[in-house]
């Protein structure tokens, strides 16, 4: 497994918990390994008062104090606080793995998007020779603007760096998709295929670009199999992703595919209860066929998990809506009245 494949599957625990198996050994001290105890039984204030006056007191002897400390801040909620330690921890330490990898973790977790750009820009300068950084610096580019000369100049320097990198062409690989070339696409991930894969979640996400890429083309087919192999290979994963079933899902629903979309979503609610998304689609296929009560009964369950501001708009929309429907214009307006400009 690649690094960068590993702070993937950390994710949360990484950010939250840390991921044992990448801690370097600490150095001979006995603050740091009383620090490290205080930390695993998440007494994370009581590691901090160690760990601050630590850095202060002592030239920096080990990557892990700054992971740790880290660590315990962004459990106290204090997510740009550990941003900045890391930032710190990578200038004295560029080339350790074990902060290149929390870096990632943590801007996923406490950045905004811009922010988590400027971020990895900052620690590509730091940590130059890091692949790791580099190869997610070039995912949040090519996410927010395939077709940025930044993220087009950045995809070329790794692709000369390291040409047979899988991770790599499969960054190469969505950028053809992104930019209309689905065709070429597909060639690169066939030839990924023909190499040993990452693990199994790299499988999932070459299964995704590939049926998006396929849809992209026509061949809807080809879309609806490769879908299929990334659900039931999703399905087997320690932590399933909601990714396979949701893009699944859409992909039916404007195919006009409404039953067969429903169970779809169902066993993804089944699993992910909370993933609003899903529960406003499946409103949206119950109304249409007329089913009243139970469209209201989704769409508020969605709106009681919606965690963004735009899940909750249009759980508001359309209860507006179904409940018109209904002819209960009383819940509509109510519903109404969050949707419309005061």
């Amino acid at each position: 497994m690649t690094a960068s494949a590993f702070s993937v599957r950390c994710g949360a625990v990484s950010l939250l918990f840390g991921c044992r198996l990448l801690a370097e050994p600490l150095c001979d001290s006995s603050e740091l390994k009383e620090a490290r105890r205080l930390v695993t039984q998440r007494q994370f204030q009581e590691a901090i008062q160690i760990l601050e006056p630590f850095e202060k007191a002592h030239p920096a002897c080990d990557p892990d104090q700054y992971r740790m400390l880290a660590l315990a801040q962004v459990n106290l909620h204090r997510g740009g606080l550990a941003l900045d330690i890391t930032m710190h921890g990578l200038s004295v330490f560029p080339d350790s793995q074990l902060l290149q990898l929390y870096l990632i973790s943590a801007v996923d977790y406490a950045a905004s998007k811009e922010e988590a750009i400027q971020r990895l820009r900052q620690a590509s300068e730091v940590a130059s020779r890091s692949s790791v950084i580099g190869k997610a610096l070039c995912k949040a580019l090519l996410k927010e603007n395939p077709e940025s000369a930044e993220a087009v100049s950045r995809l070329k320097t790794l692709l000369a760096a390291q040409p047979g990198d899988i991770e790599t062409r499969s960054l190469y690989a969505q950028w053809l998709y992104s930019v209309n070339r689905p065709g070429e696409a597909l060639k690169e991930l066939a030839a990924i295929r023909r190499q040993p894969p990452v693990d199994t979640h790299f499988e999932v996400n070459c299964d995704l670009l590939e049926a998006a890429a396929q849809d992209q083309q026509g061949n809807s087919e080809a879309a609806r199999t490769a879908y299929r192999k990334a659900i039931a290979l999703n399905a087997n994963t320690l932590k399933p992703d909601v990714r396979p079933e949701w893009s699944y899902a859409r992909f039916l629903m404007q195919n006009g595919e409404g039953r067969e979309a429903e169970p779809v979503l169902r066993s993804l609610l089944a699993r992910s209860p909370a993933f609003a998304p899903a529960r406003l689609a499946l409103a949206e296929i119950l109304c249409a066929r007329g089913d009243y009560t139970a469209a209201i009964e989704q769409a508020n369950l969605g709106l009681e998990s919606s965690s963004s501001t735009d899940d909750r708009r249009r759980a508001h929309a359309f209860l507006s809506r179904a409940y018109h429907l209904t002819g209960n214009d009383d819940s509509a307006r109510v519903h109404a009245g969050w949707v419309e400009p005061k």
